[in-house]
């Protein structure tokens, strides 16, 4: 009976993995979007089942006259369904020059997941996205849990600009003494094909900090986009401190792809 059974169970198997096989050669991915370069975060989340990787290749921060680095920090991201991904943000070599040779290690460890509330497939996107930080840095960072809540919107401008406004609000450590304080982040981004495939952003994005004698701190961001292929982006851009509090100088390059 089993002798029998087995070319026709071999037949239904080779149809369904025909069928299924085209199935996903079928399928239209959506187009790449990505959390960087900018701070305002993409409101669409990443395929199901497909894998996205986002990478601060190098970073270099300047404030009054003192120099912090990063290499190769990445966004590992995840689609489990149409409308939700799962993300593991890594910082695999961090350094500042305020530490003792550079205090060069393994940054802090954060874990986000967006939820896409609608338009994923639309010129108008909204998204959820809740994170926690883990002080895996040691002296390099802070020891501390921090987190918070990132609501970010997408939308399609006239002239085919895309526009892009986001609202977070944290709950961070103290820099000086134990306890803890509020952020409420805000930023708005404007991006814009100059010649296919390249693209640039301009953003303004600031911090308000209930913590004792914070000052608002206000970057301007910018930089150019190039998109290598459907799935695979280029980046590199710089943002410039509008205020004290701000960081005086920040540069980067960075790429991103889906697979």
């Amino acid at each position: 009976m089993r002798a029998c059974l087995r070319p026709a169970t071999l037949a239904i198997a080779s149809l369904v993995t025909s069928i299924t096989g085209g199935a996903r050669a079928a399928e239209a991915l959506r187009p790449l979007s990505t959390d960087r370069p900018d701070t305002t975060e993409s409101a669409r989340t990443v395929d199901a089942g497909h894998f996205q990787l986002e990478m601060d290749a190098a970073r270099l921060t300047i404030d009054e006259g003192e120099k912090s680095f990063g290499f190769a920090a990445s966004n590992l991201k995840l689609g489990l369904t149409h409308f939700w991904d799962v993300q593991l943000v890594i910082e695999p070599l961090v350094g500042d020059e305020a530490l003792p040779n550079y205090g060069v290690g393994y940054g802090d460890t954060t874990l986000r997941t967006k939820l896409n509330l609608f338009g994923n497939d639309d010129d108008v996107a909204l998204a959820l996205m809740p994170w926690v930080k883990f002080p895996t840095a040691g002296r390099r960072g802070n020891d501390a849990v921090e987190g918070g809540l990132i609501v970010p919107l997408g939308f399609a401008l006239p002239l085919e600009f895309a526009g892009s406004v986001m609202v977070e609000g944290d709950v961070m450590a103290n820099q000086v003494g134990d306890g803890r304080h509020f952020e409420l982040l805000t930023s708005a981004s404007v991006g814009h094909e100059i010649y296919e495939p390249l693209a640039a952003f301009v953003e303004l994005a600031g911090v308000y900090s209930t913590e004792t004698d914070a000052d608002y701190a206000l970057v301007l961001n910018g930089g150019p986009v190039l998109l290598v292929t459907d799935t695979v982006q280029l980046d590199a851009g710089a943002g410039i401190g509008l205020t004290d509090a701000a960081d005086d100088l920040t540069v980067f390059v960075g790429v991103s792809f889906k697979l």
